[in-house]
């Protein structure tokens, strides 16, 4: 039912996002932005798609191509620096099965140093993250640089400017209200390129 998306800016963590998301989701497409793809899974489950330019620092390019890539109902977003927290897929599919209603779903993240954000329901900054998309609202509406150019949307809020974008036009929002990805359990640093 659910896909997962991740974006690559090449970080040497890649292949532990990629194994955390073949231990919960069947079918996983890494879409890099300019850097060549390392730390690759062999695994059937796993596409690799490229976008051949860097639009911004968060891979809206890579949503959108990801976007297009997706054969499931559903995808969610997954950075090659996080991972799921165990069971996250399972919880996931049965809330979307018990919510059919909602049209992107934002998970809960815990941080490297215990910061815990997106937990609790409200369009605001720091409370929305790599959503789960009904695939058909990503096609419909992508993110675009001149978007984010026209409004000065800042980095760290590119996924809540797509989701108010999607809102806007009539996507019905929900929370899983359960802290779902680990962001960044193996590198310093809590948001952008980092080390």
């Amino acid at each position: 039912m659910i896909s997962v998306v991740i974006r690559t800016i090449g970080r040497n963590t890649l292949r532990n996002a990629i194994n955390s998301a073949l231990a919960e989701f069947d079918n996983v497409i890494v879409v890099a932005d300019t850097t060549y793809i390392k730390n690759k899974v062999r695994d059937s489950r796993v596409s690799y798609l490229k976008t051949g330019q860097k639009f911004d620092k968060y891979g809206s390019a890579a949503l959108n191509m990801g976007a297009c890539a997706v054969n499931t109902e559903y995808f969610c977003l997954l950075d090659d620096d996080d991972e799921f927290e165990e069971g996250a897929g399972d919880f996931m599919n049965s809330f979307i099965k018990d919510n059919p209603e909602y049209d992107i779903i934002i998970p809960g993240l815990k941080f490297n140093n215990g910061l815990k954000l997106c937990g609790s329901p409200g369009l605001q900054y720091g409370n929305v993250a790599v959503p789960t998309f009904k695939t058909k609202w990503a096609l419909r509406i992508p993110i675009t640089p001149l978007y984010l150019e026209k409004f000065k949307v800042p980095p760290d809020a590119i996924d809540l400017a797509h989701v108010i974008m999607c809102s806007s036009e009539g996507a019905k929002v929900g929370w899983y209200e359960k802290y779902l990805y680990l962001v960044r359990p193996n590198l310093d640093g809590t948001n952008g390129r980092g080390k």
